[in-house]
């Protein structure tokens, strides 16, 4: 078995295409549910104009997202994304997944679970089946055999402590990996919560990063100085003024749903602002007068394509397969520079980058 596993390893590291090697960039991918399902086509994209990435640092959806992308694995990626229903997501859905009430919450159900103490409305313990299926231990092997270190880095909050916590591909074995994955793609109230004993047997719970850093560029900055890169790309599943869906009458549950919709709006939007990222860059003291001349590309998801889903976490095949096509075609569009903008940081400051009209791959002929 370990011979058969070798080979796997030695062959998935040899099909890594020669441009792969040394690439010193660093690629952050947001939370965003079944919304991924863009980002994913858009990540494909990416490589496809050249671009390769040493370090993949995720949250929720990114999380999931992030090792098949840092060794180009698009082909299962995109039959991950284009295929999964809420049935391998979801053992106890929160969720109603067809009819007049599509995308409200089970009320019987949340009922029955309040009072029967459980710590979430639903269970999520089929995504980390799903997890292991498209992301296989010789997958992780490549991932940390890689001749060049490649790196995913997993965003998830400790629910006890309040706390952000980065989980990297180099300091864990491959089922405790694809723990802090699942940990970081399950959203608090709906979806299972992560508990974890460290050595001394205390417990924590984890649960999805999203909660406090929905888009880690922080940790990106850091990572890029760590490995001296010099271009960091950012992929946000919301469009660049954070969308609610439209007010409707509001019972119990719909508030909560509500409320909570209402807290990640406030999240992302504090996480892309940019003035917020120049505090960020500014809060690493020393560290950001050593950061010279780091490009950072940040690319939002236009509200077209952001309103197919209402739900993040109602995950249908046709919608979620218009989006990976809506993802791959991103860098063709005309008015590309609605959504795309560029900075520089460079000594703790910020300075925007004035971008060229027309599609990426035109600009490149």
């Amino acid at each position: 078995m370990k011979i058969k596993t070798a080979t796997t390893v030695a062959l998935l590291l040899l099909s890594l295409p020669a441009f792969l090697i040394a690439q010193d960039r660093v690629l952050v991918i947001s939370g965003g549910g079944a919304r991924g399902a863009w980002g994913g086509g858009l990540a494909q994209a990416l490589h496809d104009s050249g671009k390769d990435y040493r370090a993949v640092i995720g949250t929720s959806t990114g999380s999931l997202l992030a090792p098949m992308v840092v060794i180009d694995s698009f082909s299962r990626l995109e039959e991950a994304y284009t295929h999964v229903t809420h049935k391998d997501i979801f053992n106890v859905r929160p969720f109603y997944t067809k009819g007049r009430k599509k995308g409200q919450v089970r009320g019987f159900n949340a009922f029955w679970r309040i009072i029967t103490g459980r710590k979430t409305l639903g269970e999520s313990k089929r995504l980390r089946k799903t997890i292991m299926t498209y992301f296989t231990e010789a997958e992780f092997n490549a991932i940390t055999q890689s001749p060049d270190s490649l790196e995913v880095i997993a965003t998830i909050v400790n629910l006890q402590a309040d706390s952000v916590e980065y989980k990297s591909s180099r300091d864990f074995g491959y089922e405790q990996m694809v723990d802090w994955i699942w940990a970081s793609a399950n959203q608090p109230v709906f979806m299972s919560l992560y508990k974890f004993r460290d050595e001394q047997g205390e417990r924590d719970y984890y649960a999805d990063g999203g909660v406090k850093e929905n888009v880690p560029i922080r940790q990106a900055i850091m990572k890029a100085r760590e490995i001296g890169a010099s271009e960091i790309d950012v992929i946000i599943h919301s469009t660049d003024r954070p969308q609610l869906d439209p007010m409707q009458k509001l019972r119990v549950l719909k508030l909560l749903a509500r409320t909570i919709d209402l807290f990640s709006t406030e999240v992302r939007e504090n996480d892309v602002d940019i003035a917020r990222l120049l505090g960020r860059v500014t809060e690493l003291g020393q560290l950001s007068e050593e950061v010279e001349g780091i490009r950072v590309t940040v690319y939002y998801m236009p509200p077209e394509d952001y309103n197919k889903i209402p739900n993040s976490l109602l995950f249908e095949k046709e919608k979620m397969t218009e989006l990976w096509a809506s993802g791959q075609n991103f860098l063709k569009r005309m008015d590309l520079d609605q959504y795309r903008f560029e900075y520089i940081i460079d000594q703790g400051s910020i300075v925007p980058v004035e971008m060229s009209t027309g599609p990426i791959f035109e600009r490149n002929k």
